[in-house]
């Protein structure tokens, strides 16, 4: 070690084993765990001033000015062995791989690794049938095994042409429940190899010993002899050209659970590779890919991909899951190590309210109460914090709840859409439809935006058999939903909105991946998606409901995990709360100070209501409300004739500032009069104040407008805070054209045109 410390250039041999500096580090601080040589158990942070010098010989395109070894394509391909059991499972298994492919290449172009899947070969017709695709195929697809011959007289046997006929680019040869089972010799394999050469096939050659045979220390002799015997006959330029690859099964660790670590696969490859190179020489030998095989994981896959020499895996059981199959073959999705640091919450049970399908917390500030849903039952609760929780059934499927300005909850039902509902009356009153033209989607996660806009996704009810992305995000406009993400989704979660209302987040929980869109104050589709944060690899579930923080960390369920996680707007793993049972599937913060985090869970382990208290530096911020239609309607405005005038009916001054909530309801039921609107805009000249672009609405639909009035207007728009300047000159453009029906003078008209050039200079 010294003698490399002080080296620039370290031994070619050295270079050849490591694909950069980063992983030379992190290879040499494990292997002195177990060593004693060197005095003492080195850090990665010692190591890596150790190389330093060879840091500084790496260039702009990240490769050494060394020898290194060519870089192998990982290829991850997953062995279906006899299941599933009919052909139904077959293509929904193979629909649910296309989903995931698809949104791979769409959402992870950079990532570089090949899939595969090699299912029994009366299932290969229906795997081409939805995994191929133009240009090429979703995913590769190859067969479990092949006979020799071509044709003839061979009942029961499949051969090679006919396997590349069905779109098939590989054949497993020689894996070892053949060998054991079936009987396969080591000549047979051979045979096997060179027929599927001919027919332009890739062999993938499994060899691998027993657990007597690796007890006894022959694992580099069983693996060189079976791999030397599969390979007679078969030249250099044949290994290359036909996309060879070798897969090392420890035959004690298939479908047993148990696994090689990382080490001893490692240790087995290299003899493989060295195999290789007495065969075909250096550079063929670096050129091959070699698979582990043996109870692989998402859990430790990622280790394992860690091995210089280990180039992919061949995964049995785990392949049955899309889901798992997914995390395997994006295995270095979330690998930052951030979640072994995270702090920890813990969450208690609140309510035991055995909810089916725990979902959309909201917490009203204004009547101390929170509410949420579960979906299957049709179940609407609501609980003050103090007294016993109250249920009320709709009588359908609910998928989601939101606050109403003026009282109430909005609910998206299974049957009815969207509706207005009352929970002490029981009063509904419906919307608008949702996705009627889908008989397979229903409403799912939904919340109402900064700007108090209702925003519902949609749930595809078989996504888990067909994985078709026929899903839809929608913004309610007035009585109509208006689409506004540019693709198609399996389930829609995650909604909630940055604190200034800019930036939405977003998830298709199959993906496991947390969008942020630019959200434009509601106005328009999402724009400029951006990966905000993507599960690790070795974490199970998927990202659920979501809402966030006052300082605009979003905190999200991780369904199947048993964990919600707090992540920074820059996508920085904060926190993580632990929960007791498997699936957490919504959050909000609510509480008198806005300092507890509510969970909704679901069964069969779950379905009770959880909360954590949180840190001291850490609050949340009032749930937003569904505005009214004037509003809802955009710049439409409700042109109502005016009601009778009281002039006692609001004494405005400092008040909406000061209690918002208190007003708005006596805003949309009464009118103002002169006095009133001019002492209230004179009051507010010259402030930044917050108001919600509800209760400005109501003022413009109800104020009697005149001129002076009119020039005030502007001014007071002009100082709003929280509302899109675009929305303004809509407030602006809507005054104006009031001014002009009633017989505009030249100082409205000016004074309003001054606010739209300063408002939208452009």
């Amino acid at each position: 070690l010294p003698a490399f410390e002080a080296s620039v250039r370290p031994p070619t041999t050295w270079c050849t084993m490591w694909a950069s500096p980063h992983r030379l580090v992190n290879d040499l601080a494990a292997a002195s765990q177990g060593t004693r040589t060197i005095g003492q158990r080195l850090s990665r942070h010692a190591l890596a001033g150790c190389i330093s010098p060879l840091r500084s010989t790496v260039s702009a395109s990240g490769e050494c000015g060394l020898p290194t070894r060519p870089r192998r394509t990982p290829f991850i391909a997953g062995n279906w062995k006899t299941n599933p059991t009919s052909a139904e499972e077959a293509r929904s298994l193979a629909q649910l791989l296309a989903s995931i492919g698809r949104n791979l290449r769409r959402d992870k172009p950079e990532l570089d690794v090949e899939m595969a899947v090699f299912p029994p070969s009366l299932f290969l017709s229906i795997i081409a049938e939805e995994l191929g695709g133009d240009p090429g195929p979703i995913m590769e697809f190859g067969a479990q095994d092949m006979y020799y011959e071509a044709n003839g007289a061979f009942t029961g046997a499949i051969s090679a042409p006919m396997i590349k006929s069905l779109g098939c680019s590989y054949v497993l040869c020689g894996h070892s429940e053949r060998r054991a089972v079936f009987g396969d010799a080591d000549e047979d394999i051979n045979r096997k190899v060179r027929a599927a050469l001919e027919a332009n096939l890739s062999p993938i050659i499994c060899v691998g010993e027993s657990k007597d045979e690796y007890e006894q220390g022959l694992v580099d002799a069983v693996c060189a002899v079976q791999l030397s015997k599969a390979l007679r006959g078969v030249s250099g330029a044949e290994l290359i050209d036909g996309g060879v690859v070798v897969a090392y099964e420890p035959v004690w660790a298939i479908g047993t659970g148990l696994t090689a670590t990382p080490a001893i696969a490692q240790s087995v490859h290299v003899g493989i590779r060295q195999t290789l190179r007495e065969l075909y020489g250096n550079d063929i030998a670096e050129r091959i890919r070699i698979q582990y095989g043996g109870s692989v994981k998402p859990e430790n896959v990622a280790e394992l991909m860690h091995c210089p020499d280990v180039d992919g895996c061949l995964v049995g059981g785990a392949s049955l899951s899309a889901d798992s199959f997914q995390r395997i073959c994006d295995y270095a999705a979330g690998s930052s190590g951030d979640e072994d640091h995270a702090d920890r919450l813990w969450a208690q049970e609140v309510v035991k309210c055995q909810n089916v399908l725990g979902e959309s917390p909201v917490w009203s500030a204004k009547e101390g109460k929170l509410y949420w849903v579960s979906a299957p039952e049709g179940q609407v609760w609501e609980w003050d914090l103090h007294s016993d929780p109250k249920c009320t059934n709709v009588g359908q499927l609910v998928g989601c709840c939101a606050l109403r300005s003026d009282g109430g909850l909005i609910l998206a039902l299974g049957n009815s859409g969207i509706i207005r509902y009352d929970l002490e009356t029981h009063h509904s009153e419906v919307i608008c439809p949702f996705e009627p033209e889908e008989n397979d989607t229903r409403a799912n996660d939904g919340r109402c935006d900064r700007n108090g806009r209702f925003v519902i996704g949609s749930y595809n009810n078989l996504h888990r058999k067909n994985g078709k992305d026929i899903g839809g995000l929608y913004r309610l406009e007035g009585t109509e939903l208006e689409e506004i993400l540019d693709y198609r989704f399996r389930c829609s979660n995650g909604s909630c909105w940055s604190p200034d209302g800019k930036t939405m987040y977003f998830c298709d929980t199959p993906t496991r991946r947390i969008y942020a869109f630019d959200y434009n104050n509601g106005y328009g589709p999402l724009t400029n998606r951006r990966l905000l944060w993507e599960m690790p690899s070795k974490m199970p579930g998927g990202p659920d409901g979501a809402q966030v923080d006052a300082a605009g960390y979003v905190w999200v369920a991780l369904s199947g995990a048993s964990k919600v996680a707090r992540i920074s707007p820059h996508g920085d793993l904060d926190m993580f709360v632990e929960l007791p049972v498997k699936s957490p599937t919504s959050v909000t913060i609510g509480g008198p100070d806005l300092d507890t985090l509510f969970i909704t869970t679901r069964g069969p382990d779950g379905g009770g209501l959880f909360a954590a208290k949180l840190p001291a530096n850490i609050r949340g911020l009032p749930e937003p409300e569904v505005q009214d239609a004037a509003f809802a309607q955009g710049h439409r405005f409700a042109r109502e004739e005016r009601g009778p005038r009281t002039s006692d009916a609001l004494r405005l001054g400092g008040q909406l500032i000061e209690s918002e909530q208190d007003v708005r309801v006596a805003l949309l039921e009464s009118r103002l009069v002169d006095n009133d609107m001019k002492t209230f805009l004179q009051s507010t000249q010259g402030q930044r104040i917050n108001l919600s672009p509800g209760v400005v609405s109501a003022i413009l639909a109800t104020m009697h407008r005149g001129n002076d009035t009119t020039v005030q207007l502007v001014d007071f728009v002009r100082h709003m805070t929280g509302i899109h300047d675009f929305y303004k000159a809509g407030l602006v453009l809507a005054a104006l054209e009031v001014v002009s029906q009633e017989g505009p003078s030249a100082v409205g008209v000016s004074e309003t045109v001054k606010g739209l050039e300063v408002l939208l200079p452009k």
